[in-house]
């Protein structure tokens, strides 16, 4: 019989290290970049993202992603996520700096129906 009273502490030895985020705007376009490993794990922090674009003065958004290592099924849901509120604002989103595993789920996914990837 598995012991529950540790249940979390084991519940989380399994979360990959997160990722990490900075965000500045500078003349109305919003700069985020991500790094580390952006998952299901992270969708708290990936609301204070969504709530930096929640502003109608922005005219551009650019996520800088040549830090960010991995990208999980939820991650992608953010990213949707943070189309549909560039949408709601009327402004454009672009992905730069991807590579590797990223690009080729972002790739696989059709995120370029979304964004602009260079």
């Amino acid at each position: 019989m598995m012991n529950l009273d540790n249940m979390e502490d084991g519940f989380n030895s399994f979360k990959k290290p997160g990722m990490e985020v900075g965000i500045t705007v500078h003349d109305g376009k919003l700069n985020i970049s991500l790094s580390g490993h952006l998952s299901f794990w992270d969708a708290g922090d990936f609301k204070k993202v969504i709530a930096a674009m929640d502003d109608p003065e922005l005219t551009a958004c650019e996520f800088d992603l040549q830090n960010l290592e991995s990208i999980d099924s939820s991650g992608l849901g953010m990213f949707v996520n943070a189309s549909d509120m560039s949408t709601h604002h009327g402004y454009a989103v672009s992905l730069v700096g991807t590579y590797g595993s990223v690009q080729n789920l972002l790739e696989i996914s059709r995120m370029d129906r979304l964004f602009q990837i260079p």
